[in-house]
């Protein structure tokens, strides 16, 4: 019997954004990775929300998630809304620094671990 092969979430979430951010491809295919990340992130109860990226943050020639306006009137222009950088749901983030402090053999309890995250 084969073992269960699993992935984490935040390397899904980085995979995502990594791809979001310096594709080329069609908006199509962005949007089925930012639709199939949402529907995990959302089953698992982790959805951190997301941010448009800007001009300075895709492939020359590109189309950016988001064009702000400069004029202070509020009316942003979207030109690819599939240029999105996903965030980290708190719980994710929590979950990081326990599996760090473990690893790196620093044998806390729990209660501390906690204390220690609420500082970060």
């Amino acid at each position: 019997m084969h073992k269960r092969k699993t992935i984490d979430l935040i390397t899904m979430i980085d995979y995502v954004n990594e791809r979001n951010r310096l594709s080329t491809c069609d908006p199509q295919v962005r949007a089925g990775w930012n639709a199939l990340l949402c529907a995990m992130l959302v089953k698992a109860d982790v959805y951190g929300g997301f941010s448009f990226l800007s001009e300075g943050y895709v492939p020359a020639g590109q189309d950016p998630g988001i064009i702000r306006d400069t004029h202070g009137e509020g009316l942003h222009s979207f030109p690819d809304e599939t240029r999105r950088r996903f965030h980290y749901h708190q719980y994710l983030v929590k979950q990081q620094v326990k599996k760090h402090i473990r690893g790196s053999r620093e044998f806390l309890k729990i209660d501390e671990i906690d204390k220690n995250v609420e500082k970060f």
